[in-house]
C-alpha cells in the first residue's frame, strides 16, 4: 500500500511522539473555541441591537452605517475577547471538575460493589476508612503510626532504640 493512502498518523502528517500530542493537546484545549462562539455571539448580538438602532438613518446613509456596523464588530471583537475567554475558562473548568467528580463516584459505586461481593476487599475498604478518619482527627503524621508502634513494641528493650 502507498503511503500516500496508508492510515497510519505517520502518513498522514501527524507524528506520534508523546511531546507534540501533549503540545497540541495544550493548544487545543476548548477555550479557544468556547470562547471565539462566546465572543461571536455577543458581537452578532450587538450588530442586531445597532440595526435596530440604525434601522431609518442607515436607508439614507448606507456607507456610513456600513462603516459603522464594521467598526462596531471591530471594537465589539476587542471589548468582548477577554471576558469571553475568562468565562470559557470557568465553564471549562466547572465541566472538568463535575466529570471528575462523577468518574470518582462511579469508581466508588464499582468497589463497593466488588467489596460486597469479596470479603477481602471490605476488610481493605473497612482499613482504608479507619486511616482516613484518623486522618481527619489529625492523629497521623507524614509516617502514618508507624514510630509510635514500633516504639511501643520494643518495650523496654533500650538497645532497639537507636535515638
Amino acid at each position: 500500500m502507498s503511503t500516500v493512502f496508508s492510515p497510519t498518523p505517520a502518513s498522514l502528517g501527524l507524528n506520534s511522539d508523546p511531546d507534540t500530542r501533549l503540545l497540541l493537546r495544550s493548544r487545543l484545549d476548548g477555550v479557544r473555541g468556547l470562547s471565539t462562539l462566546l465572543m461571536a455571539a455577543a458581537v452578532a448580538a450587538l450588530v442586531v441591537l445597532a440595526e435596530r438602532l440604525m434601522g431609518g438613518w442607515a436607508e439614507q446613509h448606507q456607507f456610513l452605517a456600513w462603516v459603522a456596523l464594521w467598526l462596531l464588530i471591530l471594537v465589539g471583537s476587542a471589548a468582548v475577547s477577554a471576558p469571553a475567554r475568562g468565562l470559557a475558562r470557568r465553564v471549562r473548568h466547572v465541566v472538568q471538575t463535575s466529570v471528575a467528580a462523577i468518574a470518582e463516584a462511579r469508581a466508588e459505586v464499582r468497589l463497593w460493589g466488588a467489596a460486597r461481593a469479596d470479603h477481602r476487599v471490605m476488610a481493605d475498604c473497612v482499613q482504608a476508612q479507619q486511616r482516613d478518619l484518623d486522618d481527619e482527627a489529625g492523629l497521623v503524621a507524614a509516617w502514618g503510626r508507624f514510630p509510635e508502634r514500633l516504639d511501643d513494641g520494643r518495650g523496654n528493650a533500650t538497645h532497639l532504640r537507636h535515638c
